[in-house]
């Protein structure tokens, strides 16, 4: 029996339970950022409108933490013969968020569309919520995204550059595609503050999403995970898995561990 495993489930129910946003005093809310323009529903937009749809809604940080929002939009392209329907997008938030939207990725539009956040450092702790708004001539409509905000500094990335790296050659052998994973720049923040027993940190660069995460265990139980998905897709590409004796191995992209969502 794997040893290692058995702390997983334990923890991941007590982490679930800390803290959800639900209970949280909410610090920033886009009722704050409305400009007077009126509202419609998704319901009442007619089969040329564009609509958004978030992968997932919530996520966690920390100041000079991180964090990615992923979107799509449909119908897809929608139609350019009815200018009316070719609406702004725009982020409407908390300065202190530094939330940004990116709607091309290496120079071509796709269907997705990222919103990114990089809490200040001076940021208030709790929940902020901000949206995207889909701007017509006379309407809008806004798609609710929440950055739970925690108090802490996880600034030492050392371990999971190091993790990470340990994926590096494999994946240059196997995956000729991914080559030039060494020679990007990467932003990297830790990705669940509140869970320890499995470390989890995201790099971005501005080509991909690159996640790693280790079992906080001696061996042979300190696996370590690694997930890659392309800027401008909505699924991963690929999850590899390392077992403790330097065994690398493709796993479904499923089997990379997830919390709250994201």
């Amino acid at each position: 029996m794997n040893v290692g495993k058995l702390f997983l489930p334990v923890f991941v129910i007590i982490a679930l339970g800390f803290n959800c946003s639900d209970d949280k005093r909410i610090t920033s809310s886009p009722e704050s950022f409305n400009n007077g323009v009126s509202k419609f529903t998704l319901d009442s937009l007619d089969s040329r409108a564009l609509r958004l749809k978030p992968k997932y809604s919530y996520i966690r940080s920390y100041p000079s933490g991180g964090g990615v929002f992923v979107l799509r939009t449909s119908p897809e392209p929608y139609s350019p013969g009815h200018p009316s329907h070719n609406p702004v997008i725009e982020i409407q938030a908390n300065p202190d968020l530094n939330a940004e939207l990116i709607t091309t990725f290496g120079g071509h539009v796709s269907n997705i569309i990222e919103a990114t956040v990089s809490p200040s450092p001076d940021i208030e702790i709790g929940l902020h919520r901000f949206q995207i708004a889909v701007l017509y001539d006379e309407y809008s409509y806004r798609i609710a995204l929440e950055v739970d905000v925690f108090q802490g500094e996880w600034s030492d990335d050392s371990l999971a550059i190091i993790k990470r790296d340990k994926f590096l050659p494999w994946l240059d052998s196997h995956y000729p595609e991914f080559e030039d994973l060494t020679e990007l720049e990467w932003e990297s923040y830790f990705t669940y503050p509140g869970i320890w027993v499995v470390e989890h940190w995201t790099f971005l660069s501005d080509k991909y999403e690159l996640r790693v995460c280790w079992h906080v265990m001696i061996p042979p139980y300190d696996w370590s995970m690694l997930w890659l998905r392309e800027r401008g897709r909505w699924n991963a590409s690929l999850a590899l898995k390392r077992e403790s004796d330097g065994t690398i191995y493709t796993i479904p992209v499923t089997e990379y561990p997830e919390f709250y969502g994201y």
